[in-house]
């Protein structure tokens, strides 16, 4: 994901921003366009000392307005500032792989939050002229049906950070989902000379260029995908469930209450809520089951056109 910091920045388009980094990132797209960045990553110093009077959000984590800082032991210190700037300040010896993990999750969504977008834990595929998203809690499979959306040859917009703007879109982010080694067995996609990174021992698993999407869609549908003894099995949801469900799939809804963001992100679940069909996927635990779980939202996205 990641390569030691450069001389001059190099310049990338993801989720309709241009970036301007130097780190060298393998996943967002390279661009020569030269117009001033909405976002800069930098290599330099991160004070935590700074953070004494902020809000400890969780350990290792701290906000104070605009501003969010966290620490990831041996891996890298980041500062995210006011939706444009992000500092890293990597740690002697540290993985490249892993710091490119944080920068492309919580550095970047933070900066997606900060941006006033509503940024949903999931993914978002291309059907037809609309994005269906598919959300749901830490192993519920969100990335392995994202996967295989794209073996069937669909568009993927996004893996894992999923950010909606205001006019109810889901934006194009960066080419790849990560996938642990089962899912990929499943899949019969090769790991090559992939190697696992993060915490969670996934393998990053950049997508072909046909495989991804370069412009937003309108969200018409999202899926709560949950385990269940069983299925799948969709059910769809009413009223303020609908609300309910939104909310409690938002990326890292600590980091929004934090800075102080809680009533426009409660407006921005209100209005996606109205925009799009929602419902429950009940889905069995094993990966090998993800053909029938895509079949079923096929089935249900053309039921609810």
């Amino acid at each position: 994901m990641i390569s030691s910091p450069g001389n001059a920045p190099a310049r990338y388009v993801a989720y309709g921003l241009n970036i301007a980094s130097e780190y060298a990132l393998s996943g967002p797209r390279s661009t020569h366009r030269h117009e001033p960045p909405d976002v800069t990553i930098e290599a330099g110093r991160v004070d935590l000392h700074s953070v004494d009077g902020s809000l400890g959000v969780a350990p290792g984590i701290w906000a104070s307005g605009r501003v969010l800082w966290f620490d990831v032991p041996d891996v890298a210190a980041f500062r995210v500032e006011d939706g444009r700037r992000i500092i890293v300040e990597g740690s002697p010896g540290a993985d490249r792989a892993e710091i490119g993990l944080y920068l492309a999750g919580v550095a970047l969504g933070t900066i997606l939050m900060q941006r006033g977008l509503l940024v949903l834990h999931g993914n978002a595929v291309r059907v037809g002229q609309s994005a269906v998203v598919c959300v749901g809690h830490s192993g519920s499979g969100k990335s392995t049906v994202a996967a295989e959306f794209a073996r069937r040859g669909y568009q993927v917009l996004s893996d894992d950070v999923a950010p909606v703007d205001d006019s109810g879109r889901a934006l194009p982010g960066i080419p790849r989902v990560r996938l642990t080694a089962e899912a990929m067995s499943a899949l019969r996609f090769e790991t090559g000379g992939l190697r696992p990174t993060g915490p969670d021992v996934k393998y990053e698993y950049l997508l072909p260029e046909p495989s991804f999407a370069t412009d937003a869609a309108p969200v018409r549908w999202v899926y709560v995908l949950t385990p269940g003894a069983s299925g799948p099995h969709i059910e769809e949801v009413q009223g303020m469930d609908r609300l309910i469900h939104l909310h409690a799939h938002t990326y890292r809804f600590g980091l929004l209450q934090a800075m102080g963001m809680e009533v426009s992100h409660l407006h921005a679940c209100a209005d996606l809520a109205r925009r799009a069909n929602l419902a429950v996927v009940e889905r069995s635990r094993a990966d090998s089951c993800v053909e029938d779980v895509v079949d079923a939202i096929l089935a249900d996205v053309k039921a609810h056109p």
